[in-house]
Formats: structure tokens, C-alpha cells, sequence
């Protein structure tokens, strides 16, 4: 059942950034079976019109119904706000699941299309003059994320050199200093946008004085 957590947990990463990982990585192992694999079925009747579900009534039937619905909230609530709302009204987290995979997973062909759109995204990005450098560092940081998950790995000296070249020019004396640094081979972007900032803020602070 471990396995079968962790499995899910990675194939759920897959779902282009349309969830948050740590509402399912704490999941016990009894909901991921009903995620997997359904409870007892939810009852629902017509009345005039309207499907209303009917109340569990055996104590069996209460823990079950909430167990269903803890499932179906967890789900919920990994899903980013903006995709809530249009899984609400799946009443089982079985069938909500399925439902996620149907939209945002995708097939073979649509994955490719997907990744050959990121890498001409990633290969024209440009920050606007008028963009603060944080703006930038997080579309490029969301940018490089999504590459990643669909399988294009970026060489970390390519990322640093690509963020320094695409910032406005106000930063060119900085970023014309760090392109030629040796560690420009091996800094991570978080802690490259740091050094710039801190730059900026120390500079600022020599001017006001």
C-alpha cells in the first residue's frame, strides 16, 4: 500500500501544477484505497427535479459516507483554488479522481505539444523593462519547473546565464560582472536572484546615504 501512495503521489505531480503535494503526501492508507478504488456507493433520488443524496442511516454506512467524504475534501483541497469549482460536484473520490487524470494528465501526443510549447516558451522568455527582477526570477522559476516535470532537464549553468541575460537594463552592470563568476556553474537561480538583490539593496542604501 506504501507503493501504491507513493505512486499515486507521483503520478499526481504529473497533472501539470494543478495540485499541491502536501495535502496528499499525509493521506492515511485507508483513503488512498477508497481514491483508489471507491467506497460504498453514494444513494441519490430525484426530487422534483433535483438529485438530493440520501443520508446514510446504519452506523456502517455513516463511517463509510465519512470516510467518502474526507477523501473527496483531501482531493479538494490539493487541487490550486482556480480548479476547485469545477470538481465540486463530484460526489465520490473515486470518480473525482478519475475526473482530475481525464483533464489535466493528458495523452502521449498532448504531453509532446505541451513540452515543445514550454521549450519555445523558455527559449524566447524576456523581462519587460518595466519588470521588477522578482516578477521575472518567479515566471522563469515556474517556467523551468514545468520543464522539469515533463522530462527536459536544463543545465544549471544554462538557467543562471539565461536569467542573467533576460533582465532589464538597469541590471546590466551587475549581471555583465556575475556571467563571468565560476560559480555561475553551480549556484541555484534561488540563490543567484538573492546575490542580485542583495546587490541592488546594498547599492541603494550607499546612494540614500
Amino acid at each position: 500500500m506504501a507503493m501504491a501512495q507513493a505512486n499515486l503521489i507521483v503520478e499526481i505531480k504529473s497533472l501539470y501544477e494543478v495540485t499541491d503535494v502536501k495535502y496528499l503526501q499525509c493521506i492515511d492508507y485507508t483513503l488512498w484505497e477508497i481514491i483508489e478504488n471507491g467506497n460504498a456507493p453514494i444513494v441519490t433520488k430525484t426530487v422534483k427535479g433535483k438529485e438530493t443524496v440520501i443520508p446514510p442511516t446504519s452506523i456502517e454506512e455513516k463511517v463509510q459516507r465519512r470516510e467518502e467524504l474526507k477523501a473527496k475534501s483531501t482531493l479538494l483541497m490539493a487541487l490550486h483554488n482556480e480548479h476547485q469549482f469545477k470538481f465540486n460536484s463530484y460526489k465520490e473520490a473515486k470518480t473525482l479522481m478519475q475526473a482530475i487524470e481525464n483533464i489535466f494528465r493528458g495523452n502521449t501526443a498532448t504531453k509532446k505539444t505541451q513540452k515543445n510549447l514550454l521549450k519555445q516558451q523558455y527559449e524566447n522568455f524576456v523581462a519587460s523593462n518595466t519588470e521588477v527582477i522578482k516578477k521575472t526570477y518567479e515566471r522563469i522559476q515556474k517556467l523551468i519547473s514545468q520543464l522539469e516535470m515533463h522530462g527536459e532537464v536544463i543545465h544549471q549553468e544554462e538557467i543562471n546565464q539565461k536569467f542573467l541575460r533576460i533582465l532589464s537594463q538597469e541590471w546590466i552592470r551587475h549581471t555583465i560582472v556575475w556571467r563571468n563568476k565560476p560559480e555561475i556553474e553551480t549556484l541555484s537561480l534561488d540563490v543567484l536572484f538573492c546575490k542580485q538583490t542583495n546587490i541592488t539593496s546594498t547599492y541603494m542604501i550607499r546612494n540614500k546615504n
